[in-house]
């Protein structure tokens, strides 16, 4: 086993991090209250967006159970989502050279627009059971789901002469 030998580098090291550590005094911030977001996305859409509260996140740690009356009463009321997404699908350039010298150029843009709605309740009864009520059976569980969907597709294709000086084509 060897012992670590004095090393006077080491101790200026040591002394210049103590001088830093001194100017610079650096804290790790922790937050006093325990807090937390979630959120969903579709489409590139925020969907949901949900903060936690300290007081759910404490009885999640406490109980080891997840709080589902805010939640049963939000799926009795029901969800509304309404969810766009325009995308740009192709868009090419081709330039070809002809006899006469001046190019023929072959353009492509197509674009397309997607809307879904959803709408949807689920019922439970009697209602989602609780320790209280463990109990009871399940007798009832009903859902209703609404979906409209649709799509628009634009395609726009055209052919041109390029004379530098003058341009002509079709559309």
């Amino acid at each position: 086993e060897r012992s670590r030998e004095y090393n006077p580098l080491d101790a200026q090291h040591l002394k210049l991090m103590n001088k830093m550590n001194q100017k610079l005094p650096i804290e790790t911030r922790r937050p006093k209250e325990p807090q937390g977001n979630s959120y969903i996305k579709w489409y590139g859409n925020e969907v949901r967006f949900d903060q936690l509260k300290k007081e759910h996140i404490r009885h999640m740690m406490e109980q080891g159970k997840v709080p589902i009356s805010s939640l049963a009463d939000q799926l009795r009321k029901g969800l509304d989502l309404q969810m766009r997404k325009a995308t740009k699908v192709v868009e090419a350039s081709r330039r070809i050279p002809t006899e006469l010298g001046v190019p023929l150029v072959l353009d492509i843009n197509s674009a397309l627009l997607m809307k879904s709605d959803v709408s949807g309740k689920m019922e439970v009864r009697p209602r989602i059971p609780s320790e209280d009520r463990s109990e009871q059976d399940v007798q009832i569980v009903k859902f209703d789901i609404n979906s409209n969907q649709s799509a628009v597709l634009q395609i726009v294709g055209k052919m041109s002469v390029d004379c530098r000086v003058a341009q002509s084509g079709v559309a």
